[in-house]
């Protein structure tokens, strides 16, 4: 009685952390963990197995009828295992089957289009970027932090697809999503740092200027802001506030402060 116990205790033991009775951070995204029942397996496993030898000692099954057993269950398995190898031939395929599989998972939406490198099939990543966007909003309401990510992403593309095709009215849309991934989640200095980068492409100097400021003047240890900044200053002219937002820049980096 002792072994299937164990087995059993193991077994759940090993799914408690995925049953939500620890924090796990991707539970932030997903309370479905599939993939973690594989560490809880072996218990399964071994009480199966146990039972199923026990079971053939009581009613006499002799060895090579075991064998004919196992072999086939070792075949039903491995086709199992080729069927399913296959999702993970790329990454393109692994986020398709998972769409295909839960329609409401709006990260792998976002995955999707994030593997976009072509400004020809810009239309598709834009849609797979809209339906996450839709998603999130359903799932977790207007104005969720995740959106801001997913306009972020949008706003990227946008601008990718503007410079690399002759596609100009991309541009004030890349701006519009970089604002709204700014205004929804203020905090993210890369939202910002991309922000400015478009505003500067559009020689909009000024208001590039005018975001980072702000920025950094909520969160003056963000080096990478004062940098960006910094460049910024530099082109619209102004040498003595470039270098004042380069000093606070390596000054913040702990590697190039003086002794």
């Amino acid at each position: 009685a002792r072994a299937p116990l164990a087995a059993v205790l193991y077994t759940l033991v090993s799914l408690g952390p995925v049953l939500g009775l620890v924090d796990i951070y991707f539970f932030r995204y997903s309370l479905v963990t599939d993939h973690y029942q594989y560490v809880a397996m072996p218990g399964l496993i071994t009480l199966i197995v146990g039972g199923g030898v026990h079971l053939a000692r009581i009613r006499n099954i002799d060895g090579p009828a075991m064998k004919v057993a196992a072999t086939g269950l070792v075949i039903v398995l491995a086709g199992l295992t080729w069927q399913q190898v296959g999702i993970y031939q790329s990454p393109q395929r692994l986020w398709r089957d998972t769409l295909a599989k839960n329609p409401g998972c709006w990260l792998a939406h976002n995955q999707l289009a994030n593997m976009v490198r072509s400004s020809q099939k810009v239309d598709d990543a834009r849609q797979h970027y809209l339906a996450a966007l839709e998603l999130i909003e359903q799932q977790f309401g207007t104005g969720h932090v995740e959106t801001a990510r997913v306009h972020n992403n949008l706003g990227m593309l946008l601008g990718q697809a503007s410079r690399e095709a002759p596609r100009p009215e991309l541009m004030p849309q890349a701006v519009t999503h970089l604002e709204t991934a700014c205004r929804i989640d203020p905090a993210r200095g890369e939202y910002v740092k991309n922000l400015a980068g478009v505003l500067r492409e559009q020689g909009r100097l000024e208001r590039a200027i005018g975001r980072l400021r702000n920025f950094v003047g909520r969160h003056p240890d963000s080096r990478g802001t004062w940098i960006v900044l910094a460049e910024c200053l530099e082109d619209a002219g102004r040498q003595a506030e470039a270098d004042e937002a380069r000093r606070h820049g390596r000054l913040d980096d702990p590697r190039r402060q003086q002794p």
